[in-house]
């Protein structure tokens, strides 16, 4: 056989068991006449399934034009790109970040600072601001694999938050409507507090302590089956252990 067609007929062949696998691990259930399909999440083949089933982000946009994939090269350009747009960034090379309990040292990063407009309550246009510390995170190969957005929002007279992040630059993410997904997040220990879940086809933005993170949706369903496998061991070990 031409191994070049052995290859991709093995490799179908593989996607199918694996689809296979996903679908029989999986239960329809009829809710007001329509079927929806309910994931078993415990269930750690259905999640190595999730993982592999999602495509990688390469070239997705996060936020400010940064995108997934980037090298610390092309990061360093678009940090240009939005200088030259007029937009106020600065270098800090050792964050000090103010929280209630005192300033938190978060290293090196750029710190973009932003002023806004924005409607209150009464239809009153209000001055604000805003600050945004960006913290790249890149894999092995140097290709930007996660990015951790600290923000502070407020407007000028200091009543009430902007929420323009939420509303402008996470505007191509669509909110996480899926109850299951929090706490899978927080019992993989990948964050202990979640605040909101905002997803795209390929990405997952989570919040925490005030910290926006964008990861891929195969990291994070690679990260809880990594937990869902380590509580399944220690678990049988402890059965060992009892004599069950």
């Amino acid at each position: 056989m031409n191994l070049k067609l052995f290859c991709h007929a093995a490799e179908s062949i593989a996607w199918l068991f694996l689809i296979s696998a996903f679908a029989t691990a999986c239960q329809t259930s009829t809710s007001r006449g329509s079927k929806q399909v309910e994931v078993d999440y415990s269930d750690t083949l259905v999640l190595d399934s999730l993982a592999l089933i999602y495509p990688e982000p390469v070239g997705d946009t996060l936020v400010f034009g940064i995108m997934y994939g980037s090298t610390p090269e092309e990061y360093a350009q678009r940090i240009k790109a939005l200088k030259r747009k007029g937009i106020d960034i600065e270098d800090r090379r050792n964050m000090l970040w103010p929280t209630l309990f005192g300033d938190l040292k978060v290293g090196r990063g750029y710190l973009i600072i932003l002023s806004h407009q924005r409607e209150d309550y009464t239809g009153d246009l209000k001055n604000g601001k805003g600050v945004y510390f960006l913290k790249p995170q890149y894999d092995k190969s140097k290709k930007l694999d996660a990015l951790g957005i600290m923000i502070a929002e407020k407007y000028d007279d200091g009543i009430g938050s902007l929420n323009w992040f939420e509303e402008e630059a996470l505007r191509n993410f669509d909110v996480v409507t899926n109850l299951e997904i929090e706490p899978l997040i927080i019992s993989s220990g990948l964050y202990s507090r979640v605040g909101g879940i905002w997803e795209s086809e390929s990405l997952y933005v989570i919040e925490s302590t005030g910290t926006f993170y964008f990861h891929s949706k195969r990291f994070v369903f690679t990260e809880v089956s990594k937990s869902v496998k380590n509580t399944l061991a220690e678990s049988k070990k402890a059965n060992v252990l009892l004599g069950n």
